[in-house]
């Protein structure tokens, strides 16, 4: 089943680069993107069903986009899906956003000069881990919501990796200090509770771009230890 996808053709080109298999595909058939996976296979109950499941799959790889790409845009579901080429659920046609971009590809030859076959890209492991791991699910849910990522995003992604009893490991491998958290924290707080409490901020806050950085390499430190 393909589930047809909208949005920027440079944040669809990115989902398809980086999730080429694995449990959720992303994969391009002439200028349109798709989503794909078996859990859209063989539904009962027709179509409602079909949209509830890949409306859940769309907001784990938007939390994925997100938390690899600070350019990242959301993508959306067309509300059109595929199956041996007959639409099965009809709506709009999607639209496209262009927006310029230049990328390259690298590619490793062996001795022979014939191309030595790459490892699976950390995305696909990742989108993977959601499908059994409900902190990693939460975290998607949370990194894709929203157009940015505010002071409440990134805050609540702190708590599910602090939960998991892991961020003290995962910020030994991102390199994030008991300070520089420390100072994350209290910002957040004050960020999103100073107008009920009309507490002062604090002496020295973190600035919102400095805060969702870091908070990238914390959780992709988490994920990598998993």
């Amino acid at each position: 089943m393909k589930a047809w996808l909208e949005g920027s053709t440079q944040d669809l080109q990115y989902l398809a680069d980086h999730l080429p298999a694995g449990d959720i595909q992303v994969s391009r058939e002439g200028e349109k993107f798709y989503i794909s996976s078996p859990r859209l296979d063989n539904l009962p109950g027709g179509s409602g069903l079909l949209l509830d499941i890949a409306e859940d799959l769309i907001e784990s790889v938007n939390g994925l986009g997100r938390l690899l790409n600070p350019s990242f845009e959301r993508v959306a579901l067309t509300g059109a899906f595929t199956t041996n080429g007959d639409v099965t659920v009809a709506a709009a046609a999607a639209h496209l956003v262009v927006r310029s971009q230049v990328t390259a590809t690298a590619v490793v030859l062996g001795p022979d000069g014939a191309p030595v076959p790459q490892p699976p890209p950390a995305a696909t492991r990742y989108i993977g881990l959601a499908a059994t791991n409900p902190h990693v699910a939460e975290l998607f849910k949370i990194m894709g919501r929203g157009e940015e990522l505010s002071w409440e995003d990134l805050y609540q992604v702190d708590e599910v990796i602090k939960h998991t009893g892991r961020i003290k490991a995962a910020m030994g491998a991102a390199g994030i200090s008991e300070a520089a958290r420390s100072r994350f924290k209290r910002t957040a707080n004050y960020e999103a509770r100073h107008a009920q409490t009309g507490q002062s901020p604090p002496a020295n806050p973190m600035e919102l771009p400095a805060a969702q950085t870091m908070m990238r390499k914390l959780a992709i430190a988490w994920l990598d230890s998993l």
